[in-house]
């Protein structure tokens, strides 16, 4: 709820703060996730030995409008799918047979940026962008895997970074890395048991390369 409060707060006084006369442009973003999952033990430490991951690639896209504000200035906010796959390992848990699994993470993700826009030559423009992102699960939050159970969080707060060049005021394209703040995910064991236990907690980070269109 306190980050939903401050997510709510924080759109608001963006949008004050844009003038009577900000320039407004509708267009659409897509690009990949190159999804990084990290698994800590709940007192913080990585789980390095106990679970090899193989990142896959992601995608996201959907809707953005940008805002156009002084001093070079502009604030972006998006609409956008997004999904992240990770295989997760487990050959030390337990004894017998490794255990292999597959996670996919879609959301529903509401980034908001605030960009600073440097005009380079005629029709080009190099931007730095950073800003929180709001994003809510979708489908089922429980995976069932051999030795625990893996459990998505409802609503996931994170914050974006990176840059990008701008063309004619049309084309952009940008590189970033998106860092979850908290947790993505937890990792339960014996959870149907009373002393069942969450012992791992995960996060989907990724690095994300991305196109859009401006009309």
């Amino acid at each position: 709820m306190k980050r939903v409060i401050f997510y709510t707060a924080l759109c608001l006084i963006l949008v004050c703060s844009a003038t009577a006369e900000a320039q407004v442009k509708v267009g659409v973003r897509a690009g990949l996730n190159l999804t990084s999952l990290s698994i800590m033990k709940n007192d913080g430490i990585y789980a390095d030995g106990i679970y090899a991951i193989d990142n896959n690639t992601g995608f996201f896209a959907g809707p953005v409008v940008q805002v156009g504000l002084p001093v070079n200035l502009s604030v972006e906010g998006g609409l956008l799918y997004s999904r992240q796959q990770a295989k997760v390992e487990c050959p030390y848990l337990v004894p017998g047979p490794i255990f292999q699994s597959t996670l996919t993470h879609q959301q529903i993700a509401i980034p908001i940026s605030l960009r600073y826009n440097l005009p380079i030559v005629k029709g080009v423009k190099a931007f730095a962008y950073g800003g929180p992102q709001l994003s809510f699960h979708l489908g089922s939050r429980e995976k069932e895997m051999d030795y625990g159970d893996w459990l998505a969080e409802k609503t996931e707060f994170s914050m974006n970074v990176g840059l990008g060049v701008n063309l004619f005021s049309h084309f952009e394209v940008a590189v970033g890395y998106h860092a979850v703040c908290g947790k993505s995910s937890e990792i339960w064991i014996n959870r149907e048991w009373s002393y069942g236990e969450c012992i791992y907690k995960g996060r989907f980070n990724a690095w994300q390369l991305s196109l859009a269109y401006y009309l």
